[in-house]
């Protein structure tokens, strides 16, 4: 066992393009489905921690967040390298001392509230962190000329309330929802509000279980797939091979 473990929150929502990316490379993940009560790894056994998202909110008081906020409070102080998805990224902002908030608008799908592509953009301490390193390169019809921005699929209602606390840095903004990739300073330790590891099965799955998608017609959903798949797939392609040489530099 190597010590790599993606830590599901609810069955459905799993690594999807994650574990496609640990598969390609013969890199085993140790899989822990929390909903059907596997047991979280003792912290000192962890040597890399992807924790993914879940309609729970980083604020519940079930034992089950209780425990899992303890678990990622231990991995912060170890410095043990992680990488939070949408509840994964709270829980670990939250872990470091963030608080919790519902968003004032509620970010569900491919379309930002003006119906646009949603777009996410580096901030310029994101611009120089190494896990967004290359992601430039394939984005040369970028419009913005100050900031690198990629395509993201949204599915939460709560975010980080501002200002955040001062060893949590803010690598990525959007307009409807400000705190959409974080990191704890000086630390390999990263969170990402938004989902870039999404296939077409993982958007049929949470649409048959996800109520606020489930508002949205699938067809409609797919073909917005399509459209970002490519720059779905790259942007999670580039962050995963920047974490994994963050991790293994540790």
């Amino acid at each position: 066992m190597n010590g790599f473990y993606l830590i599901k929150n609810v069955s459905h929502e799993g690594g999807a393009l994650i574990e496609v990316f640990f598969d390609a490379r013969n890199i085993p993940l140790t899989i822990i489905d929390l909903q059907k009560g596997d047991p979280l790894p003792s912290p000192e056994n962890v040597k890399l921690a992807i924790v993914m998202g879940s309609p729970d909110s980083a604020n519940d008081t079930t034992e089950k967040i209780t425990t899992e906020l303890a678990f990622i409070r231990e991995l912060i102080k170890r410095g043990t390298p992680y990488f939070g998805v949408c509840l994964g990224m709270q829980l670990l902002a939250k872990a470091a001392g963030a608080s919790i908030i519902p968003s004032e608008i509620k970010e569900i799908g491919f379309l930002d509230s003006d119906n646009a592509p949603a777009m996410i953009d580096l901030t310029d301490a994101g611009e120089k962190d190494p896990l967004f390193k290359g992601i430039s390169e394939y984005r040369p019809e970028d419009k913005n000329p100050f900031h690198t921005s990629f395509r993201v699929f949204h599915l939460h209602g709560e975010t980080l309330k501002l200002p955040l606390p001062e060893k949590i840095e803010l690598l990525a903004q959007g307009d409807d929802c400000e705190v959409q990739v974080i990191k704890v300073k000086d630390k390999p330790m990263y969170g990402i509000q938004s989902h870039c590891e999404i296939t077409a099965a993982t958007l049929r799955s949470w649409h048959e279980k996800d109520a606020d998608l489930k508002k949205k017609n699938i067809h409609h959903l797919l073909k917005e797939y399509r459209e970002a798949e490519e720059e779905l797939y790259n942007t999670m392609m580039t962050m995963l091979k920047s974490f994994l040489k963050i991790a293994r530099e540790v």
